[in-house]
């Protein structure tokens, strides 16, 4: 036996049964003595022998490392994990949703400056703003459709029959249509200064194809001449829109953040005419400055202005906004909090046409 305890065979190496190990416990008659010993020689930092640095090894090696090892979290690690990924999703969602509707109401400026361009083009052209950015439902036989149970066209198919031609082998019936439908047209943008139906869409519209009779009735002021005065009178017209136009007509605005899409509440966003009442000269003269400012900039007149409202849309009302165009081209996305200071006259939800690009 060596000085420090250690049991030796008779070559001078280390019994097998003498060596120390965490799974075993420690075995050997002079167990406390070895550790005895290995811990006098981890404090001088000498080994005795080579045979001392490999018992020392394995020691260390079975002592120590198995101590550390692991099979699996605890449980307040795993809450933690899933407390941190709750926050992560409860921000990271949102800002999605706001990413998407951000570039969904830049879709709708989009198609917003569009129709500005080829309504300026028109205004050029023909010296007068035009009575529809579409225009209305049709029925099978390419008139008016009064009411819902009138139409007979989709968008799309009275789209086709806007750019047909008769020709001489067009047949009776048809070529009436064809007349029909483009009179009723020839004061629209479709299909001479827009000649894409998709421009007429918003991504927040619910209907999404122009292959749809999914129409809405609604009333729009006329300019007209009365027969006994010779004068300018404001005639009101019920007619039926498709619903993909999401720019002639939107729904009615019930609330900050509610409009009525599935209801039959829309309202007409375009018109040349907004008052119910065209004023003759002398009444005009009997306004304020600020008054007849205000009634000139309805697009029935010449000159309206660059501040006078074109156009508006309110599919994007559930996120608080709503679009509008101005004739000078500028596109907003304004809060629906603000019309309460345009409310509704003539059944209107709110007098958007009053609007300007500095008064909003």
């Amino acid at each position: 036996m060596s000085a420090c305890g250690v049991a030796r065979c008779k070559r001078g190496k280390p019994r097998p049964d003498t060596t120390l190990s965490v799974r075993d416990g420690w075995r050997g008659r002079n167990a406390k003595k070895k550790v005895g010993c290995a811990v006098s020689l981890l404090r001088r930092g000498v080994f005795a022998s080579m045979n001392a640095t490999k018992m020392f090894a394995k020691t260390e090696t079975e002592v120590v490392c198995p101590s550390s090892r692991r099979t699996g979290f605890t449980l307040v690690e795993l809450l933690t994990v899933i407390a941190i990924i709750a926050v992560l999703a409860a921000i990271i969602f949102p800002a999605f949703a706001m990413a998407r509707e951000s570039a969904r109401r830049g879709a709708t400026i989009s198609n917003m400056q569009k129709l500005y361009s080829a309504v300026r083009q028109y205004q050029l052209d023909n010296q007068a703003y035009p009575e529809y950015l579409f225009g209305p439902a049709l029925k099978a036989d390419g008139t008016v459709a009064k009411t819902a149970a009138e139409v007979g066209l989709t968008m799309e198919q009275t789209a086709a029959l806007l750019k047909q031609q008769v020709t001489g082998g067009t047949a009776a019936a048809d070529a009436a249509k064809i007349k029909a439908a483009q009179a009723v047209y020839k004061n629209s943008l479709y299909p001479t200064y827009i000649n894409d139906l998709s421009v007429y869409g918003c991504p927040d519209n619910p209907v999404a194809t122009t292959n749809s009779n999914d129409v809405v009735v609604a009333t729009r002021f006329f300019q007209d001449v009365d027969a006994n005065t010779n004068e300018f009178v404001s005639t009101p017209v019920t007619q039926a829109y498709y619903k993909y136009d999401s720019y002639d007509v939107s729904p009615s605005i019930t609330g900050p953040t509610k409009i009525d899409a599935a209801g039959a509440q829309y309202q007409v966003r375009y018109s040349r005419v907004w008052a119910s009442k065209l004023l003759n000269q002398q009444e005009q003269d009997s306004l304020t400055a600020e008054q007849l400012a205000a009634y000139k900039r309805q697009l029935t007149f010449k000159t309206p202005g660059d501040d006078a409202y074109l156009t508006a849309t309110s599919y994007h009302v559930p996120n608080s906004k709503v679009l509008v165009l101005w004739l000078s081209g500028s596109a907003k996305v304004l809060d629906t909090g603000k019309l309460n200071n345009f409310p509704g006259t003539d059944g209107r939800d709110f007098n958007l046409f009053q609007m300007t690009p500095t008064k909003n």
